[in-house]
C-alpha cells in the first residue's frame, strides 16, 4: 500500500515469538467471549480482532513451515511474472529512430495525398460557383472566390497541421 517500507523478514525466533504472543492474545479473547454476551458492541469488536490474529497466526505458520507444493506454485507464479514482464518491457521498448522517421515519412505522404483530394474537390466547388456567378453576372462575388481560390491550399494545410 502507500507509505510502504521494504522490510526485512523476521527471524524464525522472532516469528515464533510473534506467534506465541498472538496465540496467548487468542486465547483471552476467546475466556472473554465467552462471559460475555453475544451481541454487544465490544464482543464484535473482539471478534473482528481475533479474525485478525487467526488471519496473521496463519501467515505466520505459512512462513514457518512452508507447504512444498505452495513453495513451487509460488515460485512458478514469480517465474511467469519475470517472463510477463520481460515481454512487457519489450512491447513498450523504445521505437528505434528510423523507424519512427518511416512512420513520420509514410504520415507526411498519406497527408499530402489527403491534402491534394481536399484541394481537388474545394478547387471544383469553387470553380463551380465562379462559373455560376459570372453566369449571373455577379463579377464581385465571383472575384471574391477567385481569390479565395488563390489561398486553398495554405488554408487547407492550416486546417490539417503535421
Amino acid at each position: 500500500m502507500y507509505g510502504e517500507i521494504d522490510q526485512k523478514p523476521l527471524s524464525k525466533d522472532a516469528l515464533e515469538a510473534q506467534l506465541r504472543s498472538i496465540t496467548e492474545r487468542s486465547e483471552q479473547i476467546l475466556y472473554i467471549l465467552k462471559h460475555m454476551p453475544e451481541y454487544c458492541q465490544q464482543a464484535v469488536e473482539l471478534r473482528a480482532e481475533l479474525a485478525i490474529y487467526r488471519d496473521r497466526a496463519a501467515e505466520i505458520k505459512r512462513t514457518l513451515d512452508p507447504d512444498p507444493q505452495a513453495t513451487k506454485r509460488r515460485r512458478q507464479f514469480e517465474a511467469e511474472l519475470k517472463t510477463q514482464a520481460a515481454e512487457m518491457a519489450a512491447r513498450h521498448a523504445p521505437v528505434p529512430a528510423e523507424v519512427l522517421e518511416q512512420r513520420r515519412q509514410a504520415m507526411l505522404e498519406r497527408r499530402k495525398e489527403h491534402l491534394d483530394a481536399r484541394e481537388r474537390e474545394a478547387r471544383e466547388v469553387l470553380l463551380a460557383q465562379i462559373d455560376r456567378w459570372e453566369k449571373e453576372g455577379s463579377w464581385r462575388d465571383a472575384r471574391m472566390l477567385r481569390v479565395q481560390l488563390t489561398n486553398l491550399r495554405a488554408q487547407l494545410e492550416r486546417e490539417i497541421p503535421e
